[in-house]
């Protein structure tokens, strides 16, 4: 239900509410964690929020941006200091760091 909900706003919709949720995120961020700790983030999907505002204030705060990918075989997350930039499409159109990457 919520994905069809959020699926159903137009583009300018979900940019306003991707803004909002990441501001919010970013002042959170910025009251409660301290230069260095490391915040682990997704590269939006579809109709996901676009999470590249905390992505751009946590580097700027100095905080280690880390993004998952999928261990299949183990069935758990890796996660990878790497920028959006270092994602590369992998299964089902998830952007993921490359398994080279340092963990």
């Amino acid at each position: 239900m919520a994905l069809s909900r959020r699926d159903a706003l137009s583009v300018e919709e979900r940019a306003a509410a991707s803004v909002a949720i990441c501001d919010a995120a970013n002042a959170l961020l910025a009251e409660r964690v301290k230069a260095g700790a490391v915040v682990a983030l997704y590269a939006a999907k579809g109709s996901e929020v676009d999470t590249s505002r905390i992505d751009a204030a946590a580097r700027r705060a100095g905080l280690v941006v880390v993004y998952p990918r999928v261990i299949e075989e183990a069935r758990t997350l890796a996660f990878h200091p790497v920028t959006v930039d270092e994602l590369a499409p992998t299964r089902f159109g998830l952007r993921e760091p490359s398994a080279d990457a340092e963990a």
